[in-house]
């Protein structure tokens, strides 16, 4: 079988998530330059980054460990109860039953789909069918749900979980239609159904506490559901340990627990920006990841965030801050920031609201500060509610999500929030500069050229045009190679290489990079790639036996129908058919709309002597046939993955 079967149509992780991603077909990369290394010019050992900047506050040490929200209201019941108000307590959640819809069912007619929802003892049941215009309709998947993400102020999403992975359910239920649609990022006609897997990205800002298991970012561990205590007042161990001793009052501050009120206006924000803060790139600093950051501590120490030189003036799902750095409130002020305006212990009662915010106006400004007439103010707006024209809700990259924008400012009196905003600069093929939110000259000038390369690659692969998608890669190659040949051995950097010699057919230069890929420290995602990557490159060059290994460690790693696909054609190179076919079943269940791999299982069950299961896979995959994929330029892209995920520092084959 041919290699570019496999390397043309590949899932790829593009600014994080996320992270789930659809079957792309990309432009050619442009020709890397060769790498020197001889033994006259050996490479340099290049610099380390400068320590974490510290905090006098003891808790953000490594030896501080978290206690959970339950220990921390057995002191604080008051803080705890107000908080259980607020929508970050329930940003994740058990199934309740008593609080679930269930019996029912609608279509999806773009992608010829149907979807229920019922209940089947104490659990209930996601199940997505496609429509057979000839005969039965086809399950392709049914799962019991685990956990609803979202208060359901604006929306609740579902997780299920199979086989140690965390998957999205493709259906959400909308508070602003009051109804059941397809999840962010499923509305195309290829929808990818059950196959998005929710890692580390993607949970750790709907949970308390999230860990990726054994640095795994696509297998994750959630010891606290709510964005809980911990997740702005650091770990509760030297805290509780302190007052358990001695219940006395400290004089002066208590540093076993961080007050975000005594930090700095940027590290305040750092606790927010986590999760509420996304640019157009993300990047894990060389060694450091989201994981590592406790409250109190620099953002900038552990990631590297980018936007485009012209910022994006519409609202995004997560932008606030980027938005809110936009105005001139902000920059004219020394102290302005999140907390000015919200009380993270708890949320203005709905009849209030409107004199809650305006009355944080009134802290800096005057009544007849606006420049509107009262006459005219109350005739726009009867409760002279300075955030409806100044922060008003605004559509996002979300369907169905209005959010208030959080550029403090001058807007048109009469946008309508239904109106979609503006595609973003990534997906128009618009090509600029990419510069970083946060200051970053504490970091030496190699590292700096390494994180703006990654950046460069990850929005890259968010291109339509292939123009703007050649033209960030170029940036991309030639930062990543000077770095390389600068002497630094960082896993993301080599992984991030050896994908782009692949892409040029350069299968000894790519295995050379995988291999040294392997060998480095970085993050789990450029591993999962350089493991493909091996295997891939192995089997092209008819090493069945050299490329197994990296597939077997793959599978286990994450949850992707081509890793199976590879193992199975592995497999049937070295005459074990049964372990073959065994491979492509799995691989068919994880992606069960792909006829090619339904007709692969149909050889190999017909070559085992299982003559009725061949045939059952022929006739499914003819019906699949039917419902022909799209061109991938044809797709419209996927949101990114909210601030605070790991962020792929190399768009990961995926």
């Amino acid at each position: 079988m041919q290699r570019r079967f496999f390397g043309l149509l590949l899932l790829f992780v593009a600014g994080g998530l996320a992270t789930g991603a659809w079957l792309v077909s990309r432009p050619p990369s442009p020709d890397p330059a060769p790498l020197k290394e001889t033994a006259d010019d050996p490479p340099r050992q290049p610099a380390g980054l400068p320590p974490v900047a510290g905090s006098r506050f003891l808790n953000t040490r490594a030896e501080a460990r978290y206690v959970g929200t339950a220990r921390c209201a057995e002191c604080h019941p008051g803080e705890h109860d107000s908080y259980l108000r607020t929508p970050h307590s329930r940003a994740l959640a058990d199934i309740d039953l008593e609080h679930e819809a269930w019996d029912v069912e609608f279509q999806h007619p773009r992608s010829r789909r149907k979807y229920s929802v019922e209940r089947k003892g104490d659990q209930i049941w996601h199940r997505e069918t496609l429509l057979n215009d000839g005969g039965h309709d086809v399950v392709l998947a049914e799962y019991p749900v685990h956990l609803a993400i979202g208060s359901g102020h604006h929306s609740r999403s579902y997780l299920v979980e199979e086989d140690g992975f965390l998957l999205e359910s493709p259906i959400t239920w909308y508070a602003s239609k009051d109804a059941w649609g397809m999840s962010p990022g499923f509305e195309a006609a290829q929808s990818p159904g059950f196959e998005r897997v929710a890692d580390f990205g993607c949970v750790h800002c709907h949970a308390g506490r999230v860990e990726a298991v054994d640095d795994n970012r696509f297998r994750v561990k959630i010891h606290d559901q709510s964005i809980s205590c911990e997740s702005c007042h650091g770990p509760g161990s030297l805290h509780t340990q302190r007052h358990e001793q001695d219940d006395t009052p400290p004089d002066g501050e208590d540093t076993t627990i961080v007050n975000p009120a005594h930090l700095t206006r940027t590290e305040r924000e750092a606790i927010c920006s986590q999760c509420h803060l996304r640019g157009d790139a993300s990047v894990n600093l060389r060694g450091r990841s989201d994981q590592d950051f406790r409250p109190g501590l620099r953002l900038n120490d552990f990631r590297a965030d980018y936007v485009l030189a012209q910022p994006n003036q519409a609202m995004t799902v997560v932008g606030h801050v980027e938005q809110m750095r936009l105005s001139r409130c902000y920059q004219e002020s020394a102290g302005l920031t999140c907390t000015t305006c919200h009380d993270p212990h708890a949320k203005p009662a709905e009849a209030d609201r409107v004199d809650y915010f305006r009355r944080k106006c009134l802290t800096c400004h005057t009544e007849d500060a606006c420049g509107l007439e009262p006459e005219a103010r109350l005739a726009h707006n009867r409760e002279d509610n300075c955030v409806a024209c100044h922060m008003p809700q605004s559509p996002t990259d979300i369907p169905h999500f209005a959010f208030t924008h959080h550029r403090v400012g001058r807007h048109e009196l009469n946008a309508s929030p239904a109106e979609p905003p503006a595609e973003p600069a990534t997906a128009q093929g618009v090509i600029g500069r990419l510069v970083p939110i946060h200051d970053l000259s504490h970091l030496p000038p190699l590292e700096q050229q390494r994180c703006l390369g990654l950046a460069n690659l990850e929005v890259s692969d968010k291109q339509r045009s292939p123009a703007a998608h050649n033209t960030y890669r170029e940036r991309a190659v030639r930062l990543l190679t000077g770095v390389h040949q600068a002497g630094l051995r960082d896993r993301d950097v080599e992984a991030s290489l050896a994908r782009i010699y692949w892409e040029r057919n350069d299968l000894q230069r790519a295995l050379v990079l995988a291999a040294g890929a392997l060998e480095a420290p970085g993050t789990s995602g450029a591993r999962a790639n350089a493991l493909f990557l091996l295997a891939d490159s192995h089997l092209a060059i008819g090493q069945p036996g050299q490329a197994l290994p990296y597939l077997q460690q793959l599978v286990t790693t994450r949850r992707q129908s081509e890793d199976w696909v590879l193992l199975g054609v592995c497999q049937r190179s070295l005459g074990r058919t049964d372990q073959a076919a065994a491979s492509f079943a799995r691989a068919a269940e994880i992606s069960p709309l792909r006829p090619d791999v339904r007709q692969m299982l149909a050889d190999l069950l017909q070559l085992g002597g299982d003559r009725s299961a061949a045939d059952e896979q022929r006739q499914i995959a003819s019906l699949l046939q039917q419902h022909e994929r799209p061109k991938a330029s044809d797709q419209p892209p996927r949101p990114g993955p909210p601030a605070g995920h790991e962020p792929p520092s190399t768009a990961q084959p995926q």
